[in-house]
């Protein structure tokens, strides 16, 4: 499993540059680790329950322990009668809105478990985030950067300069674990 919780601390006051620097060291390589998986070439149905299930060897993502017991299942059921349309997306931002629009009614299925679940099965599709999308303790974050935002998604060039060496999903894991230090 990835060393989610095993990284040493960072100081604080931190300067951005220095948050930067701690998360390319320590929490980049656990990231593209987990992607990773997410990427193998297996079929489409089965990297769909993949990134449904949010786990990894019988274990489950810290991102979705929180989720009720029949939110998997019924996004599981929601997804799986859309993949037809999953398949045909070209983007990112389709690929979230497909997802995020089956999970509305699901109770307990918030824009956290949207975005994960659209992240994994677009690392499968290789259909990245091309903008740094925004929920939960990321949109806590980007706040603290960015205090007027209102959007879902932003451009990452609107965050300060030192941010533009991670891509979109970087920043947004990024924006999400050192909310509390930004």
């Amino acid at each position: 499993m990835f060393n989610r919780n095993k990284y040493p601390p960072l100081k604080m006051p931190a300067t951005h540059a220095e948050i930067v620097s701690h998360y390319i060291k320590h929490r980049r390589p656990d990231f593209a680790c987990e992607l990773r998986y997410f990427a193998e070439p297996i079929k489409f149905s089965e990297a769909l329950l993949r990134a449904i299930n949010a786990e990894h060897e019988g274990t489950r993502f810290s991102h979705q322990c929180r989720l009720g017991k029949n939110v998997i299942p019924d996004t599981r059921s929601s997804l799986i009668s859309k993949q037809a349309q999953l398949k045909k997306v070209t983007s990112f931002a389709e690929l979230y809105e497909v997802i995020n629009s089956s999970m509305e009614n699901i109770s307990g299925a918030g824009s956290l478990y949207a975005y994960d679940t659209a992240l994994r099965l677009g690392t499968f599709m290789k259909l990245p985030p091309e903008q740094v999308f925004l929920q939960a303790g990321t949109l806590e974050g980007a706040k603290k950067l960015l205090p007027s935002i209102r959007a879902r998604s932003v451009d990452l060039l609107l965050f300060p300069r030192v941010f533009h060496c991670l891509a979109p999903a970087e920043m947004e894991h990024l924006l999400c674990s050192y909310r509390d230090h930004l």
